[in-house]
């Protein structure tokens, strides 16, 4: 954590390199190299932050699937698509059979 005299207090123009923002504040990402030091991610939409999250789950197995497999599948579907703020999860499943219930 950066000493109160080597970093940047909120709305400071900081970058995830040499400057720091003092705490509690962070180094908001905004359009090309802009950035600023705040609480929260700035209401403007041009802010990195506000771009929904991907994530991608990938599930190998070789031999049969475990007893628990029909559980998970079921976790899996309830998954909201697409998720609050506009978020999205993909599951790949991958294994020598198909698992014994589909989603």
């Amino acid at each position: 954590m950066p000493t109160a005299a080597a970093c940047l207090p909120e709305s400071s123009e900081c970058d995830a390199g040499q400057q720091r923002c003092c705490a509690p504040y962070r180094c908001w990402r905004g359009v090309g190299e802009h950035a600023r030091c705040g609480s929260a991610c700035p209401a403007d939409n041009r802010w990195a932050c506000h771009s929904a999250p991907h994530v991608g789950l990938m599930i190998a197995r070789w031999g049969g699937w475990p007893a628990w497999m029909p559980v998970l599948l079921k976790t899996l579907g309830a998954v909201p698509r697409p998720g609050p703020n506009g978020t999205s999860i993909t599951f790949l499943l991958l294994g020598e059979a198909p698992p014994a219930s589909p989603l």
